[in-house]
């Protein structure tokens, strides 16, 4: 099962995630809050959704906002010093336990769909493509 699609798979989101497991953080919106929740229970680290401004809803599932380290290594042709790229994690993360930040799940990711995607290609059943489109002027999402 692919952990990258948009739409929902199954995969139950972590339970024992709640409001005492968080933390003394400060929110200033319940959405907030609700969202920074959702996130870890599809289980990103509190350290990724700060790192990759990570935002999380039904429809979209996880998308992450490229910092400068991976905007610099993956960049596509055609972006431009001071644009933004937001990235389309899927519904699930499973993070190594050495990788706290996310960022080797991010660029393992983004090596498989950029770098490498005639592996997927070879595959007798493509369920999904990745592309990297200007979604508006200035704001790349993959």
């Amino acid at each position: 099962m692919d952990d990258h699609c948009l739409t929902p798979h199954g995969t139950t989101p972590l339970q024992y995630i709640s409001d005492s497991s968080v933390g003394t953080l400060y929110w200033t919106c319940s959405y907030c809050h609700d969202a920074f929740i959702a996130l870890l229970k599809q289980g990103a680290t509190e350290v990724m959704c700060y790192k990759f401004s990570l935002e999380f809803s039904q429809e979209q599932g996880i998308v992450a906002w490229a910092d400068k380290v991976i905007y610099k290594k993956f960049s596509r042709p055609g972006m431009r010093e001071g644009d933004f790229w937001k990235i389309h994690l899927g519904c699930c993360i499973q993070l190594e336990p050495s990788d706290l930040n996310g960022s080797k799940f991010l660029q393992d990711l983004l090596e498989d769909v950029l770098i490498h995607p005639m592996l997927s290609a070879l595959r007798k059943h493509i369920e999904h493509y990745c592309e990297t489109v200007e979604e508006s002027p200035g704001i790349w999402v993959t």
